[in-house]
């Protein structure tokens, strides 16, 4: 059989696996964060009825978290234009697809973040910096105009966001509730 599903899916998967090569590659920069980059995960595979038949479609789904210096529309281009590369009849749609929304300004014009940065001084806190694309309600907050910072306490705690052994250390947990007390009463007085 000619121009199966199995074949064009692989053009798909191929080009989506060599994107998230090139923005893993560039997290070796150690002044490079999970924020700074686009991740591409392919987290469903469908199709086929039974071992001995080609099937007529198939599907893969990829949850994508564009870094925010990159433009949607130009992005979107990229998937249609390797859907075409794939063969006929290849689409693409979406789940979820948010706008592009300005990230909040962590500088002198933000007194929020003044207050939330003076807090965490006191309190000795050593920020870490980065960009959580996707990762918090705050981009629905962000794209009705209002600023947004998300914060964590989770500090001495490896990263395990959606992994199948997420865990917090019971000692963290009740630390961070001494910082947000700290916190909260310091930008909610803004």
């Amino acid at each position: 059989h000619d121009s199966t599903a199995g074949e064009k899916i692989r053009v798909i998967i191929v080009r989506f696996m060599d994107f998230r090569a090139k923005e893993k590659e560039k997290l070796k920069d150690p002044k490079k964060e999970l924020g700074d980059v686009t991740t591409i995960n392919l987290t469903q595979l469908k199709g086929g009825v039974q071992t001995n038949v080609v099937p007529t479609s198939l599907s893969v789904i990829f949850d994508i978290r564009i870094d925010p210096s990159i433009d949607h529309t130009e992005f979107e281009a990229m998937i249609k234009k390797w859907c075409e590369e794939a063969g006929a009849d290849v689409t693409y749609s979406f789940e979820q697809k948010d706008p592009k929304i300005e990230n909040t300004k962590l500088d002198n014009s933000n007194p929020f973040w003044l207050a939330f940065k003076k807090a965490c001084d006191d309190l000795e806190i050593k920020l870490q910096i980065g960009i959580f694309p996707g990762g918090t309600d705050s981009r629905y907050i962000r794209q009705v105009g209002i600023p947004s910072i998300g914060f964590s306490p989770m500090n001495k705690t490896k990263i395990l966001l959606h992994d199948h052994d997420e865990y917090l250390n019971k000692d963290i947990f009740l630390k961070g509730i001494e910082i947000y007390m700290k916190i909260i009463p310091a930008v909610a007085n803004i």
